[in-house]
């Protein structure tokens, strides 16, 4: 289950991506790199200690200026909690 939720958050990331109008060049760079690194997780069942503790950064830079992404970030940190990861 957790898995799914985590491809549904990436699902989620890619459709803000692409909809990225309110985002800016740098912003835009940061999720795909995350999304990036996430889905590298997903697929090789990466242990990466540092993806969790990145992910939860950007949230947290996020919330002022793109709440909505933050808050999927924050989903992400969460459910890669939940999978040891």
């Amino acid at each position: 289950m957790s898995r799914e939720r985590l491809h549904q958050a990436l699902t989620t990331l890619h459709s803000e991506l692409e909809d990225g109008s309110h985002l800016d060049d740098e912003d835009r760079l940061l999720l795909e790199a995350v999304a990036e690194d996430v889905q590298r997780a997903l697929d090789e069942a990466e242990q990466d200690e540092t993806l969790r503790g990145r992910v939860e950064q950007l949230a947290t830079e996020f919330e002022a200026r793109h709440p909505r992404t933050a808050l999927l970030l924050t989903e992400m940190v969460e459910t890669l909690s939940r999978m040891g990861i």
